[in-house]
């Protein structure tokens, strides 16, 4: 606009960009199990409001983005047809995004107290507004349970790799996320792998049920009450 550089050029042309690596981290069924310990303490104690934690719970059963169930309405919510109709979506190049609600994310719903003049579920400090983040609470709760390198968007991944987990087929798995493309899903086709490692880490489970009945708390040191 200021005719500072040509039309069309790209000063950054030579730069070399870092070298992108792809991370894959998901949940174990045990350390989904700490996770769950540390928002229910956390609310219980109320180092976290009841609207965050349901953000969290939402999250972890629906496989939606983080600023889906952040920024999503109470307008937003199809209780009939059992889904949330996101409006304005990561993909909204295609049109509006419906994710479907199974049974526990509507019990999670239902949980949620609504908030006086509040549109939004995850209703933050602000009037009428959402949460600003959940970076905060999240790096208390991940501290709480010990998963220190866990993201908020690996709770997405973990929904994945739960899904193939039960059996479901790529594509499917690639609907509930929303995904355009197998390309996507198919980096969580490795999780299905290895039926007999499968099977042994489930008898070890078992066994281990037995031998180890007395087990220290895994989540770590209690936290100072704060306000969230």
């Amino acid at each position: 606009m200021w005719g500072l550089i040509p039309r069309g050029g790209n000063p950054a042309i030579s730069v070399r960009p870092f070298r992108e690596r792809k991370r894959q981290r998901c949940l174990s069924p045990e350390e989904l199990k700490r996770l769950a310990r540390a928002i229910d303490d956390s609310k219980q104690e109320r180092l976290i409001s009841p609207q965050v934690a349901g953000a969290f719970r939402l999250l972890i059963v629906t496989g939606a983005r983080s600023n889906e169930i952040r920024t999503l309405r109470w307008s937003d919510i199809d209780w009939d047809r059992r889904l949330l109709v996101i409006r304005e979506n990561k993909t909204d190049v295609n049109g509006i995004k419906t994710i479907p609600l199974n049974t526990t994310a509507l019990d999670i719903l239902s949980e949620i107290p609504p908030t006086d003049g509040n549109p939004h579920v995850i209703a933050g400090h602000n009037p009428g507004k959402p949460v600003v983040n959940l970076q905060k609470p999240w790096r208390r709760l991940r501290s709480r349970a010990g998963l220190e390198d866990l993201r908020i968007h690996d709770l997405r991944h973990s929904f994945a790799s739960f899904g193939v987990t039960a059996g479901a087929s790529l594509p499917v798995i690639g609907g509930l996320l929303g995904h355009r493309s197998m390309t996507a899903t198919s980096t969580y086709a490795h999780l299905a792998a290895d039926p007999l490692r499968d099977a042994s880490e489930r008898v070890g489970s078992l066994v281990g049920e037995i031998l180890f009945s007395e087990k220290p708390n895994s989540l770590g040191p209690q936290l100072p009450k704060t306000e969230t």
